[in-house]
């Protein structure tokens, strides 16, 4: 990436910005860490804590604040948000574009299926009857795309991915390697000792630019859908079972778990194992913290941690009294010999 070309990113992103001490044969290849960069890779520095370690680097580029900006003289881009501009130019710069348009020789594709000209299929692909793919997206080797998908343009669908009948996906959104769209939902009934399968007949629904990470399962919904909003962000393992409601912007870490019809509410953030019981719902600009065990509706926007569930503050509070348990026991046991002893004389 030359300096014509960093501007007319910057400039497409429509953000102020300036740049200093950018040489005249400047020029950008990756992006690093601030210790191991070379003079043709991008670090970012954000926090003014960490600034000291810019004095030793090597940098081609330093994304930062105007703060910290006014103490070096290397070169440097300055903008409000520097982690924000350093992924839009690390994605630029690690782009991949497919080696090919078109299908595969290995690749199954019904007759009835609408390609556009520009999608790719690598090897062992199926797509299946009736489903329509949009402009630009790339499906990766051995993805499995049932009857009556339909999938928007720009997206890229990853390896061994398995998308089920009649699961729509918008634009721009990014299915990792191994997920699952639109599998059963986990609908049974007891009769007599024995467990009967309730047939899942709903569909999954994504929004746009959503992404999906490495062998996460969606359901599809029982009997209406499963619903993912626009900007939803999912890391691996996670499991949304049916009829699950993600709100737009909501963000969730790896192995979290949702029951059937839960509503989350949008842009939650949800961390790390925290599991959701069926049947309830969370309003917006939630957080849940790792491990959280949200059993019930959450009525009010707030941070919450524990199982069961509870405002952070106040399990924070719980968990200080916890470590102090021992200390009061023996401290009681003591009082309590005081007390016998008082007693007997």
């Amino acid at each position: 990436m030359n300096q014509s070309q960093l501007h007319t990113l910057l400039h497409a992103l429509e953000i102020e910005f300036e740049l200093k001490h950018l040489p005249s044969d400047f020029w950008l290849d990756s992006v690093a860490s601030v210790e191991q960069a070379t003079s043709e890779q991008a670090i970012y520095i954000q926090d003014s804590q960490h600034a000291t370690a810019l004095s030793v680097t090597k940098a081609g580029l330093v994304i930062t604040t105007a703060h910290i900006a006014q103490t070096l003289d290397k070169p440097c881009l300055v903008v409000d948000k520097p982690r924000y501009v350093f992924a839009k130019i690390a994605q630029q710069l690690y782009k991949k574009t497919p080696v090919f348009q078109g299908a595969h020789p290995s690749s199954t594709i019904a007759e009835t299926a609408q390609l556009d000209v520009s999608v790719t299929c690598e090897s062992g692909v199926h797509i299946g009857e009736h489903s329509i793919i949009g402009a630009n997206t790339w499906i990766h080797p051995n993805a499995v795309i049932y009857d009556n998908v339909r999938i928007g343009r720009d997206c890229l669908i990853g390896a061994n991915a398995v998308i089920h009948a009649g699961t729509v996906i918008g634009d721009e959104c990014l299915i990792e390697s191994g997920v699952v769209i639109g599998g059963d939902g986990f609908g049974w009934e007891m009769h007599q000792g024995q467990w009967h399968k309730v047939p899942q007949v709903g569909r999954v629904m994504i929004g746009n630019r959503v992404s999906v990470g490495n062998n996460t399962c969606i359901d599809c919904g029982a009997l209406s859908d499963t619903i993912i909003g626009d900007d939803v962000i999912i890391d691996n393992l996670v499991h949304v079972a049916h009829n699950v409601e993600l709100g737009q912007g909501t963000a969730i870490a790896g192995q979290v778990g949702f029951a059937g019809s839960t509503k989350i509410g949008r842009y939650n953030t949800i961390a790390g194992q925290a599991g959701f019981a069926g049947h309830l719902s969370t309003p917006d600009n939630c957080h849940f913290l790792a491990k959280a065990g949200v059993t019930g509706s959450v009525s009010q926007t707030g941070a919450y941690a524990g199982f069961p569930h509870q405002p952070y503050k106040d399990w924070q509070k719980m968990n200080a009294r916890q470590r102090q348990l021992d200390k009061m026991a023996k401290q009681l046991k003591q009082l309590q010999k005081q007390i016998d002893a008082l007693s007997d004389s």
